[in-house]
């Protein structure tokens, strides 16, 4: 009975193998046939208890997530209110890849993106391990630290790969859905083989599948999908029987040549008193018959992208049967077996059934017989024992040479895929720069700006950076947006002027030369458009006119901006250029570092090991913290000697242009050093607490011997945090 019952079923969800297979004496697959899909490989799952695809051959797979450590918020020590990198997400998880050992992984994809070539470059940073399932393969390092080295699963048997630290930056901060390219076998394997693998994982006796020599080049069972279901899709492959010899079952494909020829006398047998029913070859309903096939598979010429064929059969109806197979097949090979299939659903619809004596008790479900004056083959179908009578289902067959002829139709285009470029990144250049304020946050403690570029793979780096000789390392985060970065090629002449500067010009060569520096009108620039640091000088420019690749022409300047007037002259070839752009930069304010100490930092590229990247050296000295240079010094000399000096004071803070109010100190109290030095003498000092100072004749002999006559008169303002700023200079 559960014969009879497991043949409906598989009648009904497999078709004529499904039939077959359920038919199988003593119920050996006695199993629902649903039939493994293609969409089981493609999907990602973290449900518990989902299971893991079984792979063979090459093919793409999704995996689902085994263990992870949730999303990390990255990026203490970095800009949080709009400099460049801001908070930054990464996650650790380990994916589960195969239910049975595998040769190894080469290509990854996250969201359709190349993110690991098949050398085993990444384009994104974090790190990758891949587990090849064997049963003594160890935990992960990873996993043992978090969940101890009694806890940590090893996930034996089960191929599986580990993301450590795999920055989210370009997947909208989320888990992306992955893609590996899995090589399951050394080679494709023959669907014996498959079939085989499939019996034992399943628990079942393993039958002798020998004679299946067809070859797959990838194929995988994931999913719900049953034994019966995985044998039954095999059989769409390549075409064979299930037979049983005494307790042993056997897959073996259909023989051309007809095992035994039935006599007419022999049609029709009594069982008891009752003739038993036989009927001549007849041609099924067409609505059994669908008029189009379609194929779905994996296409290896299209980074096993999704594919289809379609085959259309001379049924009269427009109905169509769609086969969603996990296979990685070529678009040939799919269009070829579309049409095999559709025209023996053709040719099967011719039927037979024979109701023959005892004596025919040998013949086998996928036996070849004739029938007495009939020229067609047919094929068993069904075989089965009612009393003394053996009663035989038939469909007719085509023969396997209409199966395997070439013909023009089986050549088919895989269609095109879209260009997924891949190139390692290349090695990671880093600027580290103690600016002064140029805008306007209210920082109170030390900071470094940091710019990283690379060549036009460069995608990111991690940000190390050390107090203590380099010694131990932390992380300020990730650097994630390219800064514009570059070298002068000629020597910026001095210019003290407050105007613009429509004499001299520079010569700049990027880094990147896939980067571009834009030209702005003079209200952009005066609105803080293009401002760079070169050197040790910040400037604007307002014309940037390309000279060649990655290579541009500096000109309209405003120089010395935010108080680096004093660093207009001294420039050299070869200084560094960085485009001022907060959105490019990082920023570390490192409030917890003493002004004078030596930073050290490094950027570590995704295939970069920080042991091996070299650091730079940096003294701090909190430039953005420094005052600047009071300006409009004035200096008169009364008729009884007093020198008089005033100047206006200017803010690191309160950068804008505020409306009927004063601009903020920014220091912890006004004062200001002013030094007088003679031409012929030595320099004294004065110390002011407003914007201005009168040294009486009375002080001047005090402290020189006599009345000051020519001399240079400077004036600083005076920081509590880091000292003496940049002087203002004039001459009495």
């Amino acid at each position: 009975m559960a014969t009879t019952i497991l043949s409906a079923i598989g009648a009904a969800e497999g078709g004529q193998v499904g039939a077959s297979l359920g038919s199988i004496a003593g119920g050996l697959i006695d199993n629902v046939l649903t039939q493994p899909s293609a969409a089981a490989l493609r999907v990602q799952s973290a449900a518990y208890g989902e299971a893991i695809p079984r792979l063979y051959g090459t093919i793409r797979v999704s995996g689902g997530i085994l263990w992870s450590t949730g999303l990390k918020e990255e990026g203490s020590g970095l800009d949080k209110l709009g400099g460049g990198g801001g908070r930054t997400y990464s996650t650790s998880l380990a994916i589960g890849i195969s239910a049975r050992p595998i040769c190894g992984v080469g290509r990854i994809w996250a969201d359709g993106k190349l993110i690991r070539d098949a050398s085993g470059n990444l384009s994104v940073a974090g790190a990758i391990r891949t587990y090849a399932g064997s049963e003594d393969q160890a935990a992960d390092s990873l996993i043992v630290a978090v969940e101890g080295a009694v806890g940590a699963p090893a996930y034996r048997g089960l191929a599986y790969a580990v993301f450590e630290n795999l920055q989210l930056g370009d997947f909208a901060n989320r888990v992306p859905q992955f893609g590996f390219e899995v090589f399951a076998n050394a080679a494709a394997p023959t669907l014996g083989v498959v079939a085989s693998d499939l019996f034992a994982a399943a628990g079942a006796a393993v039958p002798d599948a020998s004679a299946l020599v067809a070859r797959v080049d990838g194929y995988g069972v994931g999913g719900g999908a049953t034994l019966g279901g995985a044998i039954a899709q095999l059989a769409l492959i390549e075409p064979h029987d299930p037979a049983v010899s005494g307790t042993q079952l056997r897959l073996r494909p259909p023989c051309d040549a007809p095992t035994a020829t039935i006599l007419e006398a022999d049609a029709g047998a009594y069982a008891g008193a009752r003739r038993a029913e036989t009927h001549a070859w007849r041609n099924v309903a067409p609505q059994r018959s669908a008029q189009q096939i379609e194929i779905g598979y994996f296409d290896p010429a299209r980074d096993y992208q999704a594919g289809q064929q379609r085959a259309t059969g001379a049924g009269a109806t427009r109905t169509t049967k769609h086969y969603d197979l996990p296979a990685a097949l070529t678009a040939g090979a799919a269009r070829t077996l579309a049409e095999r299939i559709a025209r023996d659903a053709e040719v099967a619809r011719a039927t037979r059934t024979l109701a023959l004596p005892y004596a025919w008790v040998g013949i086998e479900v996928g036996d070849m017989v004739r029938v007495e004056d009939d020229p067609r083959i047919w094929r068993v179908r069904r075989a089965a024992l009612d009393g003394m009578v053996v009663a035989l289902e038939m469909e007719a067959w085509a023969g396997s040479a209409a199966r395997t002829a070439a013909s023009p139709a089986t050549l088919s285009d895989p269609g095109r895929v879209a260009p997924n470029p891949f190139a390692a990144q290349g090695p990671t250049v880093l600027r580290v720069l103690d600016l002064p304020a140029f805008i306007d946050d209210g920082g109170t403690s030390p900071r470094l700006w940091l710019a990283v570029s690379g060549d036009s793979a460069w995608r990111a780096a991690e940000i190390l950076a050390s107090t203590d000789g380099g010694t131990s390392y932390a992380s300020l985060g990730l650097a994630r947006t390219r800064a514009v970065i570059g070298t002068t090629l000629g020597v910026l002449a001095d210019e003290t002027g407050d105007r613009w500067d429509e004499l001299n010009s520079v010569e700049i060569s990027l880094v990147n030369t896939d980067d571009w520096l834009t030209s702005a009108s003079s209200e952009a620039v005066l609105a803080g458009q293009n401002l760079a640091a070169i050197g040790g000088e910040l400037l604007a420019y307002r014309n940037a006119d390309a000279t060649g690749p990655g290579r541009f022409r500096l000109s309209g300047l405003l120089r010395g901006r935010f108080g680096t007037e004093f660093a207009t002259a001294g420039h050299m070839s070869g200084e560094g250029f960085t485009l001022l752009d907060p959105a490019r930069l990082l920023r570390a304010d490192l409030g917890g570092v003493s002004l004078g100490a030596s930073v050290k930092v490094k950027a570590v590229g995704p295939m970069e090991t920080a042991s091996a990247v070299s650091a730079q050296s940096i003294v701090l000295a909190g430039a953005n913290l420094r005052p600047f240079a009071p300006a409009h010094l004035a200096i008169t000399r009364d008729a009884d000697g007093t020198i008089r000096m005033s100047w206006i004071r200017r803010s690191r803070i309160g950068l804008g242009w505020p409306d009927g109010t004063d601009v903020p100190l920014g220091e912890a109290s006004e004062q200001y050093l002013v030094t007088l030095t003679p031409a012929i003498g030595l320099a004294r000092s004065y110390y002011a607490s407003q914007e201005t100072l009168a040294i009486t004749p009375s002080q001047q002999i005090a402290q020189t011997g006599a009345l000051v006559g020519a001399a240079q008169a400077s004036v600083a303002q005076v920081s509590a945090i880091v000292g003496v700023g940049p002087a203002t200079t004039g001459n009495i």
